[in-house]
């Protein structure tokens, strides 16, 4: 094999293993986001959407957390419960 074969197979296998390894990031935070615990919570509930003949249930997935602000005039700190959708029918947004 001439070198310049040799260092673009080197090069296709670190694509592949970059690759792998996104892929694994991607699972690993999905993890992250089902665990419940003091700092975030993950709930499931049936929501209906859509209006009249479009109207439909889905499963909609929510991660929950708290987050703390100071009030700049009196110096007061506000606890603000936040939610995202990250699954609808089993499907990752």
């Amino acid at each position: 094999m001439k070198k310049r074969e040799n260092l673009e197979a080197k090069i296709a296998a670190n694509i592949e293993k970059i690759t792998s390894l996104n892929i694994e990031i991607i699972e690993l935070r999905k993890k992250t986001l089902l665990l419940s615990d003091d700092v975030q919570w993950f709930k499931e509930k049936k929501e209906t959407i859509g209006r009249g003949k479009t109207k439909k249930e889905v499963l909609v997935g929510r991660i929950h957390w708290k987050e703390d602000f100071k009030d700049e005039n009196n110096g007061e700190v506000i606890t603000i419960e936040r939610q995202r959708v990250v699954r609808v029918d089993g499907k990752w947004q």
